[in-house]
C-alpha cells in the first residue's frame, strides 16, 4: 500500500473510492478501444494488400469502384445479421428488464441505427452518382 504522501501525489486515494473505477468501466472502455484499434488495424491492412496486388492506388480504386455490387450484397447481408442478433438481445433485455422505460430506450436506439445506416448508404449512392 501507498504512504499518504505518495496516495497525495499521484491522486490515487482520490481515484481509489470511484464508483466507475470500482465497476470495470475504465477496463471495459479500454478493451472497447483496443477493439477498435484493432478492427482499424485489419482495415488498413487489407487496403495495403489490395494495393499491393492491383499494383497502385488507382487500380485498386478501379478494382472497388467495379465491385461495388458486390459490397453493396455484403453491407446487406451484414445488416441482415446485425438485425438478427438485435432480435435476439431486445427479446432478452425486454425479459430481464420489463417495463415502458426499457421499450422507449430501445426504440430510440433502434431509430438512431436505422439513421446511421440510411445515412451511410445514401453516402455510398451519391458517391456512385457523382
Amino acid at each position: 500500500m501507498c504512504s499518504r504522501a505518495t496516495q497525495y501525489v499521484t491522486g490515487y486515494a482520490k481515484l481509489k473510492g470511484h464508483k466507475w473505477i470500482r465497476a470495470g468501466w475504465l477496463r471495459k472502455t479500454g478493451i472497447a478501444a483496443l477493439w477498435c484499434l484493432g478492427v482499424l488495424g485489419v482495415l488498413v491492412a487489407i487496403n495495403v494488400v489490395g494495393i499491393a496486388l492491383a499494383g497502385n492506388v488507382e487500380r485498386w480504386q478501379v478494382w472497388m469502384d467495379s465491385h461495388t455490387d458486390l459490397f453493396l450484397v455484403w453491407r446487406l447481408i451484414l445488416y441482415a445479421n446485425i438485425g438478427a442478433g438485435w432480435v435476439w438481445m431486445r427479446r432478452r433485455v425486454l425479459k430481464r428488464e420489463p417495463g415502458n422505460d426499457t421499450q422507449w430506450r430501445l426504440a430510440r436506439v433502434e431509430l438512431a441505427c436505422i439513421l446511421v445506416v440510411v445515412l451511410l448508404e445514401s453516402a455510398q449512392i451519391m458517391k456512385g452518382a457523382l
